[in-house]
């Protein structure tokens, strides 16, 4: 797939060099003392730490069956754990090597998310999207933990590049990668299965319109819901009082809190001893900025999207 270039983008070379400045920074930022702070709880269920036995929780994941069933005693699927049990096998349980994968996950993350927006704008727009997400707070903080929260948008922001190939050419290695890298990524996080519905409906909507050829595609997304579904049965095993309905007392106030509140940043401290994240100025200026840049995006002249084939326009994607 080539890129669509206007006479104010980056050329590839300066594209190139300008991506491959962001991704040093980036790696800068995350290597940053890796190894050197203490290992939250959190890290405790990455497989091949040898914990004692009997008293340890969670229990130690030593071998590959241990590192299944262990997937039942906390709501993750197995999929990361499974990846990270041979790279523990090769490199250890040094809390450096344990954090490394999410770091390599992040800094794929970057480079895919330019790839997405220079596929279907330009660029420019890449090496924007790229820049933003290197020096993003939570995506730096959570590459830097063994966890797979790094994994998850990677493997979407892959599979999106994957599935945009394969509807473009058909060519049987897009379409063979975007089923793995949806597999995997259903199995990996419960927060993939909305996004690869979200890419479902997509396609859905071209066969029902003016891409019948892409039918076969949908057959493939089919396949791999099907195999995906003891997932479905593992996340009914592990299920637990939903975040929505217990953290804040009702579903329309967790919403509000939790999800508009961006997480932790806008959430309310009851306890005098912890300070929150922002003071209650900074937060009524951030949330004000909020929602004027929601406004300019939404009114902003839309470009229309490059569509992955060259017989005509198809949905956007």
């Amino acid at each position: 797939m080539t890129t669509s270039t206007t006479s104010d983008d980056l050329t590839r070379r300066q594209a190139g060099w300008m991506l491959a400045a962001i991704l040093l920074v980036a790696a800068g930022l995350r290597l940053a003392d890796l190894g050197d702070r203490t290992m939250g709880h959190i890290e405790a269920y990455v497989p091949g730490i040898e914990f004692p036995y009997g008293i340890a929780a969670p229990h130690p994941r030593i071998t590959l069956w241990e590192t299944l069933k262990g997937s039942f005693e906390e709501p993750h699927p197995p999929a990361w754990y499974v990846l990270n049990w041979p790279w523990t096998k090769v490199f250890g349980d040094e809390l450096f090597w344990l954090r490394l994968p999410s770091v390599l996950a992040g800094l794929l993350g970057i480079w895919l998310i330019y790839r997405v927006a220079a596929d279907h704008l330009d660029r420019t727009t890449g090496v924007v999207a790229a820049m933003i997400l290197a020096v993003h707070g939570y995506h730096v903080f959570w590459s830097q933990i063994a966890r797979p929260y790094s994994l998850s948008p990677t493997l979407a922001l892959l599979g999106t590049v994957l599935l945009t190939r394969a509807v473009g050419d058909g060519a049987r290695r897009w379409r063979l990668g975007y089923a793995a890298t949806s597999l995997i990524g259903l199995a990996t996080s419960y927060y993939y299965w909305p996004f690869f519905g979200a890419q479902m409906l997509w396609v859905f909507l071209a066969t029902a319109g003016r891409r019948p050829a892409w039918r076969g595609i949908l057959r493939e997304q089919l396949a791999v819901l099907t195999l995906a579904t003891p997932v479905v049965a593992l996340a009914l095993f592990q299920s637990r009082e939903s975040y929505l309905e217990a953290t804040f007392g009702g579903v329309l106030e967790s919403l509000r809190d939790e999800w508009a509140g961006l997480g932790y940043l806008f959430r309310p401290y009851g306890d005098p001893r912890v300070a929150p994240p922002v003071g209650p100025i900074a937060l009524h200026v951030l949330a004000g900025l909020t929602a004027v840049l929601a406004l300019v995006g939404l009114a902003a002249p839309k470009r229309p999207s490059r569509d992955p084939e060259s017989a005509g326009p198809g949905p956007s994607v």
